[in-house]
């Protein structure tokens, strides 16, 4: 992987959101990571799925160091 496209990733994508999870929810949950420019939702049948935008990659990084594989 080429790293100066890698760098360029700043989003995250988020499954098994939770029931009732909304934007705001994904904010907090991923604002000590770093400045979350913006959160999407994508509700499909019952399941839903989430978009976490965020300033530079570096705090993507963070986040998914941090809350990779961890129940929220």
């Amino acid at each position: 992987v080429d790293p100066n496209e890698l760098a360029q990733i700043k989003v995250a994508f988020v499954r098994n959101v939770p029931p009732g999870a909304d934007e705001d929810y994904f904010k907090k949950l991923f604002q000590p990571f770093g400045n979350v420019e913006k959160v999407t939702l994508s509700r499909k049948g019952s399941s839903t799925i989430g978009f976490v935008y965020f300033d530079k990659r570096s705090d993507l990084d963070n986040a998914i160091k941090g809350l990779n594989e961890k129940t929220v």
